[in-house]
């Protein structure tokens, strides 16, 4: 059978694959014939090839690209942070932002002269991320004048107390940073071409991960949900009364990340079952009431 994904043979770079939806693309991978690499700061247990990360930490990622073949041929990066709390652990707001944002776009870049022509890299942000089109003017400032690891926690500094940025609730600050994540691929998947190399955005809705409990307390916390981020982004879809599966969202990857979508570039992939969709069109709210149904 033809091998329509064309990762048979090669290498591929799976952050966060010790659980969720890194493990099941690290998986899949391995399935389809990849040689696969897993980086997260949790042990990935049975992994031939795993490396730790703390994706925080830029002396963390220089090491770990260090130990990284000469030739990489996708990179999957889909570590991320829900909030400050996650797995029993506190984290505070610089390294959340470098978690979701500043990492993740440092690994990729430094990762693109190891990618030949015809390679491809995807980050994962989120349908939370999806008003990055209202915020351009603030995300231009980070993408442009704080280009680094170090100067973009500087900016963090900077609009600490911004109300548009990092002075809202714990839910908000999480979908912030996957705004600045979406609108980094739109904005480098220009240059990322110009060296033969894709570069898109994964955006998921719901899943049923370990973040999920995590989202959870948030809500309860907070006592409402906030505009956007609302149910159908960290509950169950209303159509379908069910969060996505890990396997789902480490399918999609896979797909932007393949020989299957050679003409997609700069895409923000929403999968979320419709239900942002949904939401804007007035289909339902966020108590999970479908309102019109035509």
């Amino acid at each position: 059978m033809k091998d329509y994904f064309g990762f048979e043979g090669k290498t591929c770079v799976v952050t966060g694959s010790a659980s969720g939806v890194g493990k099941a693309a690290y998986d899949t991978l391995l399935e389809l014939g990849a040689e696969v690499y897993g980086l997260d700061f949790n042990e990935h247990e049975g992994a031939k090839n795993y490396l730790y990360v703390d994706m925080s930490d830029k002396s963390s990622i220089d090491a770990v690209i260090g130990s990284l073949p000469d030739r990489i041929d996708s990179l999957f990066s889909i570590a991320a942070l829900p909030g400050y709390e996650y797995c029993g652990k506190t984290f505070s707001l610089e390294q959340l932002f470098a978690t979701n944002y500043s990492g993740p776009k440092y690994l990729a870049e430094q990762l693109l002269p190891r990618m030949p022509k015809g390679s491809s890299s995807a980050v994962t942000s989120s349908v939370a991320g999806g008003r990055w089109p209202m915020i351009q003017e603030l995300l231009s400032d980070l993408y442009f004048n704080y280009s680094t690891f170090e100067t973009s926690l500087d900016w963090v500094e900077k609009n600490r107390s911004n109300p548009q940025a990092f002075a809202q609730s714990e839910k908000m600050v999480y979908g912030f940073t996957k705004a600045c994540v979406t609108y980094f691929v739109k904005r480098a998947s220009f240059k990322f071409l110009k060296e033969g190399v894709r570069l898109n955005a994964l955006c998921p809705g719901s899943i049923e991960t370990g973040m999920s409990e995590d989202f959870a307390r948030q809500s309860k916390q907070e006592g409402m949900m906030d505009g956007i981020l609302s149910d159908y982004v960290f509950g169950t879809n209303p159509y379908i009364n069910r969060q996505s599966t890990p396997q789902e969202q480490a399918n999609a990857i896979i797909f932007l990340n393949s020989e299957l979508a050679t003409y997609v570039n700069g895409a923000d992939f929403a999968v979320d079952c419709g239900a942002m969709t949904g939401m804007m069109l007035g289909q339902f709210k966020g108590t999970g009431e479908i309102l019109d149904d035509r």
